[in-house]
């Protein structure tokens, strides 16, 4: 079971930003973000 406390950091967890700190390029696509140099991963 997944206890509450990691739950709730998920939720507090800007993964673009995180992305982008690991060098992935994202563009916003919408409402999301998608990979700058192919479109299969959308968020």
């Amino acid at each position: 079971m997944i206890s509450k406390e990691n739950i709730e950091s998920a939720k507090r967890v800007d993964f673009p930003d995180v992305l982008k700190k690991m060098g992935v390029e994202l563009e916003v696509n919408g409402n999301g973000y998608q990979l700058v140099q192919h479109d299969s991963l959308k968020f």
